[in-house]
């Protein structure tokens, strides 16, 4: 029985538009857009998703550098991310498939050009994002590893309360009592 991962989802599907996107433009070159009068919601959703998977890329990373002592072991953890290929090649067919829906009657591309298209950008894009995960790996452990220098204060700052000099402790006592008695008959 072959198990499923399912932590590559959010992945296959953030890159599989992307994917989709690219493979179209190799398939069709610029003669029309992705997903018709769509297309611009298409890339809107391609770099939402795209940023989304950044964040969390990264967020993972920063949390997860606190138990890892090298960027391999933080790397293997961050690799749970990036889709198989499989998958991310059956979810891009499926976000292709979905813009070519969308799209009025236009001449068709082959088959095997646009099968082509899909896996090989399918495998660019993973082969990037998973050097851009171990490269994020290496750099918050790098960041988590680096000893920062305090800050020198060109001045050194005063411990305790300076002393008032005694003209001051005078002009302060004088109003400390009330005048004697014998001003107030007056």
């Amino acid at each position: 029985m072959h198990r499923v991962n399912l932590r590559g989802l959010p992945g296959a599907l953030a890159l599989g538009l992307l994917v989709s996107l690219l493979a179209h433009t190799v398939s069709y070159g610029t003669s029309h857009a992705e997903g018709g009068a769509f297309h611009l919601l298409l890339v809107g959703l391609a770099a939402a998703a795209i940023l989304g998977f950044a964040v969390r890329a990264i967020m993972l990373a920063c949390s997860g550098v606190g138990n890892c002592l090298q960027g391999s072991i933080l790397a293997t953890r961050l690799s749970s991310l990036v889709p198989s290929r499989s998958l991310l090649a059956v979810v891009s067919l499926g976000w292709f498939a979905l813009g070519e829906s969308l799209e009025p009657a236009h001449a068709d591309a082959s088959t095997a050009i646009v099968l082509a298209a899909v896996v090989g950008v399918a495998l660019l894009i993973r082969n990037i994002t998973a050097g851009a995960l171990r490269a994020l790996a290496r750099i918050a452990v790098a960041i988590a590893a680096a000893t920062f220098a305090p800050h020198i204060l060109w001045w050194t700052p005063r411990t305790g309360t300076r002393p008032l000099p005694q003209r001051f402790r005078l002009a302060r006592r004088r109003f400390a009592r009330p005048p004697p008695g014998s001003m107030l008959a007056a």
